[in-house]
């Protein structure tokens, strides 16, 4: 997809600029949305995000990758691949990365040609019909599959334990080298004469048993089979521990799974962890569902305890004209004195 007048787009914020429908394995179109880190005054935090939205009654699954195709026709800026699939024969969405504008601007002349952003995207399908390609895909996911298993087993059965981990009143058996080489945090615990390493305890407070023991298991098996049922706590956990991936996929599911009820505390996670596109995607939606958010737990937890938030929402969904006439507190001012 090709966007002329490329710098004007900046001035939309949220808005969603769709590329031409393109054909196989059904219809395909690349959307993306303009976002900014609203706690930074620096311009250059703005961001685009880029969705991939298929629209077909068939159920397919592909690898997708974006980038930037400059004006010698070479990739730039190229997203890490991401794996979709679409089901149950609704138009559903994707999210596939973001590029912030000073990546684009640092290079303006290579990227942007007069002013005008160039985007390919890249699928690759699966072919479950294929026999070869079924052969293929199931020898390697037997292979995945027994490694995750028997990790698992590993944590379950405690076998060879040689830390415990006291969370609340439950406790976890597990194994020092499998937490410090994942978790840069469990990393420095063991690696040094802290008290956690001597006495082979581990003292959790601030995270609750369920939400621990879902984040051990990523640890040991890199999967989350309760993700989307705790994404907010398990976002908050996670990233004290350092575990970039599966934050992100924390936020990609709270960003799919915005919600009436999910909203507000989506908008406070995000705020919380500087998350700037769980943030800003909560942001918008909450102003576009006002009414129906507001008689949620949600909004009633946000009112209480984050009336910063609550001023955001406020502000964001009044019209421009009366914006000027809102006074905010000096610590928001800056994100307001921009638009």
């Amino acid at each position: 997809m090709a966007n002329r007048e490329f710098s004007f787009c900046w001035g939309r914020l949220g808005q969603e600029i769709a590329s031409s429908k393109f054909q196989s394995h059904g219809s395909w179109y690349l959307a993306f949305r303009t976002g900014e880190d609203s706690n930074d005054d620096d311009r250059e935090c703005q961001f685009w995000s880029f969705f991939l939205h298929h629209e077909d009654s068939q159920n397919v699954t592909a690898e997708a990758t974006f980038c930037v195709v400059d004006v010698k026709n070479n990739d730039a800026l190229k997203s890490t691949a991401t794996v979709l699939t679409f089901t149950d024969g609704i138009a559903t969405s994707g999210y596939l990365g973001t590029i912030t504008r000073s990546a684009l601007q640092s290079e303006a002349a290579q990227l942007m040609p007069g002013d005008s952003l160039t985007i390919r995207c890249d699928l690759t399908f699966v072919d479950c019909s294929n026999e070869h390609t079924e052969r293929y895909r199931t020898t390697v996911s037997v292979t995945d599959c027994r490694l995750s298993e028997d990790l698992g087993w590993l944590l379950d059965s405690g076998s060879g334990a040689d830390v415990t981990v006291n969370v609340g009143d439950g406790r976890y058996g597990a194994h020092k080298a499998i937490l410090a080489s994942r978790s840069p945090v469990f990393r420095t615990m063991f690696q040094h004469d802290m008290l956690e390493n001597l006495q082979g305890q581990v003292f959790v407070t601030d995270i609750e048993y369920e939400v621990f023991g879902e984040m051990l298991r990523f640890i040991y098996t890199g999967r989350s089979p309760n993700l989307d049922n705790m994404a907010h706590a398990l976002m908050v956990a996670v990233d004290k521990y350092g575990l970039q991936t599966l934050r992100d996929e924390c936020e990609d599911a709270l960003i799919r799974n915005l919600s009436f009820e999910s909203a507000a505390f989506s908008l406070i996670v995000g705020d919380k962890l500087n998350a700037t596109i769980l943030r800003h995607y909560s942001l918008n939606f909450i102003c576009a569902n006002l009414c129906e958010v507001m008689k949620t737990d949600g909004w009633c937890t946000l009112a209480d305890d984050h009336i910063d938030l609550v001023l955001d929402v406020i502000i964001a969904a009044l019209p421009e004209s009366c914006e000027d006439t809102i006074e905010p507190p000096a610590k928001r001012r800056r994100l307001y004195e921009r638009r």
